[in-house]
C-alpha cells in the first residue's frame, strides 16, 4: 500500500523505475499497474517472442498483434503507451543489438520471466 506513493515521489525526482520478475509478464504488468509504475489507463505492448531474429510484438490485453516500436521512436511511441518485455527477447537483445537493447530498457516498465543469468 506504500508503494504507490513511492513510485510517485520517484517520478517526481526524475528517478525511472522498472519491474524485474521471474512471473508471467502479464502477472508483472498487473502488479506494475497496481504499483503505479505503469498508469491504469495505459496500453501496454510487450515484446513477447522471438522469431525469425524479429520481435513479436503483442498487445497486453488481448495478445493482438502490435505495432513494433524501433529504438529511435521510443519517445514518441511511449508517450501513450508502456512497454513490457520478456527475458527471452532481453536476451536476444542484449546479445545481438546491445545499442537497441539499452534504448529499450529506458522504456520498459516490466520485463517477465526473466532469470538470474
Amino acid at each position: 500500500e506504500d508503494t504507490p506513493a513511492v513510485i510517485r515521489s520517484l517520478r517526481k525526482g526524475n528517478v525511472s523505475s522498472a519491474m524485474i520478475t521471474g512471473d508471467n509478464v502479464l502477472t508483472g504488468i498487473y502488479i506494475a499497474k497496481q504499483a503505479g509504475l505503469i498508469e491504469p489507463k495505459k496500453s501496454v505492448i510487450i515484446a513477447n517472442h522471438i522469431r525469425n531474429d524479429t520481435i513479436e510484438w503483442v498487445n497486453a490485453s488481448d495478445d493482438s498483434p502490435a505495432e513494433s516500436p524501433s529504438p529511435s521512436t521510443l519517445e514518441y511511441f511511449c508517450h501513450d503507451r508502456a512497454l513490457a518485455m520478456t527475458g527471452e527477447v532481453w536476451n536476444y537483445l542484449l546479445k545481438y543489438d546491445p545499442k537497441s537493447a539499452l534504448e529499450y530498457a529506458k522504456h520498459t516498465h516490466v520485463f517477465g520471466r526473466t532469470t538470474p543469468n
